[in-house]
C-alpha cells in the first residue's frame, strides 16, 4: 500500500534506474562527440578562411584538431562496441575509464590550447564532469578527475613561469583594442551558453533528487511500511499533541487500540504472505471512517493498530468500531482455497485529563479485558464490554 501511495509517474531517476552500464557509456559518448564535431567544426572554418588564420597560430591548432580527431574516433569506436550490448547488465570498468579519461584529455588539450580565461570552455569542462557523476560510479570518475588534474596542473605552472605561452593557438590579433574579433566572440558565446546550460539543468536535477529523497525519507519516518498507515512513532507524536491541545468548550478526544485475532494462526496456516495481505485489508478498512487530516490510524506493532479520534466522545468512537466490526462480517479471505473471516478485539477510551501513558494504559486495559471476554468484541471507557457476533473461527 505504501508503494502505491508513491506516485507511479516516469521520473529521471526511473530513467537513470532503467539504464544499463553499456546504456550509460552510450550517453556519455553521444553527449561528447557532437560537442567534439562542434569544436573541429570551429576551428576548421578558422583555418581555412584566410583572413580568421592570421589571428591564429596554426601549429597549435592542429594540435588541437587532431586531439580532437583522436578523441571522437576513440568514443565513436567504443559506441559501435557498446552498442550490441546495450541490453546486457553487465558492467564494463575499463570502457567506462577509457571513456571518461578520453573526454578528459581531449577537453585538457582544448582547454590549455584556447586558455582557461579566455573562453568559457572551463564551465563546459564542469558541466561534462557533472554529466559524469551521473553516469558513472564514483570511483570511475575519480580517476578521470585525477588524469585531467595530473595533465592540467603541469601545463599551467608551465605558463606560469613562461615556459609556455597563455592560450597559444591564439595571436595578440584576436583582440584588437582588447575586445575579441567578431566570429570569436560569438564561438565563445556559444561554448559558454552550452556549459551552461548543461550546469542548469545538471543542478536543477541534482536539487530536485535531493528534494524527493527528502520528501521520501520523511515519508518513510512516518509511515509503516506494509500497510501504509501511520508507524508508532508519528502516533504517539500526533497523541501527545492532541493532549497538549488546550482544553476549549466541547473538546473531546478518544483512542482506539485494534487487535486482529488469532493472527498467529493466519500467518500459520496459510503463511506470511497471507497474514501481510489481511493487516492490508484491516489498514484500509480502518481509513474508511477517518475524517482526514483530522483522524489518524497507525499501525502500532505486529497485528495491532491505534485510532487517534480528536473531537470524538466515546459514543462517536463506539459508532467507528461498530461500522468496522460490520465490514468484517462481510469480508471473508481465501488463501489457497481456505476461507476464514478476521475478528478483532478492541479496547477504547475517552480522553478525561489524563495524560498520555495514563491514557494508553486505559486502552491496553480495556483492550486486554475484550480478549479475556472472547475476542471479536470492544472494551469500552471503564471497562462496559459490547459483545458482537463471532466471525468464523480459525481452523486449528
Amino acid at each position: 500500500m505504501f508503494a502505491r501511495a508513491l506516485p507511479m509517474q516516469f521520473s529521471t531517476e526511473q530513467f537513470f534506474d532503467r539504464l544499463t552500464p553499456a546504456d550509460r557509456g552510450l550517453i556519455a559518448c553521444g553527449l561528447a562527440i557532437p560537442c567534439f564535431l562542434g569544436y573541429l567544426g570551429c576551428h576548421a572554418f578558422v583555418l581555412l578562411d584566410d583572413e580568421a588564420r592570421t589571428l591564429v597560430r596554426v601549429g597549435p591548432m592542429w594540435v588541437m584538431q587532431v586531439a580532437l580527431l583522436a578523441g571522437t574516433a576513440v568514443l565513436a569506436g567504443i559506441a559501435a562496441w557498446l552498442w550490441p550490448r546495450r541490453r546486457q547488465p553487465d558492467r564494463h570498468p575499463r570502457i567506462d575509464i577509457a571513456i571518461t579519461n578520453t573526454i578528459g584529455l581531449t577537453m585538457c588539450t582544448v582547454l590549455m590550447t584556447l586558455g582557461p580565461f579566455t573562453t568559457p570552455t572551463t564551465l563546459l569542462i564542469v558541466g561534462v564532469l557533472c554529466n559524469g557523476m551521473l553516469l558513472f560510479n564514483l570511483r570511475t570518475m575519480a580517476i578521470a578527475t585525477a588524469v585531467f588534474i595530473f595533465g592540467f596542473v603541469p601545463l599551467d605552472v608551465m605558463k606560469m613561469v613562461g615556459w609556455m605561452p597563455y592560450a597559444p593557438a591564439f595571436t595578440p590579433h584576436v583582440f584588437p583594442g582588447g575586445d575579441p574579433v567578431g566570429w570569436w566572440s560569438l564561438a565563445r558565446d556559444l561554448s559558454f551558453y552550452l556549459g551552461l546550460a548543461i550546469c542548469v539543468v545538471i543542478v536543477f536535477f541534482l536539487f530536485g533528487q535531493m528534494e524527493s529523497l527528502h520528501r521520501q525519507l520523511q515519508k518513510l519516518s512516518v509511515t509503516d511500511v506494509l500497510t501504509g498507515l501511520a508507524n508508532r512513532r508519528h502516533f504517539m507524536a500526533r497523541l501527545q499533541a492532541e493532549v497538549s491541545r488546550p482544553a476549549g468548550l466541547g473538546h473531546t478526544l478518544s483512542v482506539v487500540l485494534v487487535d486482529a485475532d488469532h493472527f498467529k494462526r493466519i500467518n500459520d496456516s496459510h503463511g506470511h504472505h497471507a497474514g501481510d495481505e489481511v493487516l492490508r485489508v484491516l489498514a484500509g478498512m480502518l481509513c474508511e471512517d477517518l475524517r482526514v487530516p483530522a483522524d489518524l490510524a497507525a499501525r502500532i506493532g505486529g497485528e495491532e493498530f491505534a485510532l487517534l479520534l480528536p473531537d470524538t466522545d466515546l459514543r462517536g468512537a463506539q459508532r467507528v468500531c461498530e461500522r468496522l466490526q460490520e465490514r468484517l462480517r462481510r469480508r471473508e479471505f481465501d488463501f489457497d482455497g481456505r476461507r476464514f473471516q478476521l475478528t478483532v478485539s478492541m479496547g477504547v477510551v475517552e480522553r478525561d485529563g489524563e495524560d498520555v501513558p495514563t491514557l494508553l494504559r486505559q486502552a491496553d486495559r480495556n483492550l486486554y479485558q475484550a480478549k479475556q471476554a472472547g475476542r471479536d468484541r470492544a472494551v469500552y471507557g471503564p471497562g462496559c464490554a459490547q459483545p458482537c457476533e463471532r466471525g468464523q473461527e480459525m481452523p486449528a
